[in-house]
């Protein structure tokens, strides 16, 4: 995977846990990176909350963490977290990364 992902007009530095957004730099936490790095290793695809625990945590009941660092880069990607462009629910399954 690049050091440099871009999700839209979004930044992410994989390496330095960092976005850049609107010429602001926002760091991240290490969780919320590595639930970044691993959406965007799946672009455009559909993530299980299973799948992303597992490659976040190393377990597979760790749903309900990943749902928070969902809402917590929400708010520091999308231009309206309460309807995201980038970050997106799909219903019954979990969560893909659009770019």
């Amino acid at each position: 995977m690049d050091d440099i992902i871009i999700i839209g007009p979004i930044r992410f530095n994989a390496r330095q846990y960092q976005i850049e957004r609107n010429g602001k730099t926002i760091g991240l936490s290490t969780l919320e990176a590595r639930v970044l790095i691993t959406l965007a290793a799946h672009a455009n695809t559909a993530c299980t909350l299973r799948q992303l625990s597992l490659e976040v945590y190393g377990i597979d009941d760790a749903g309900n963490m990943i749902k928070l660092f969902i809402r917590h880069l929400r708010h520091k990607i999308e231009p309206d977290p309460t309807s995201p462009t980038y970050i997106q629910t799909v219903p019954g399954v979990g969560y893909q990364l659009v770019i």
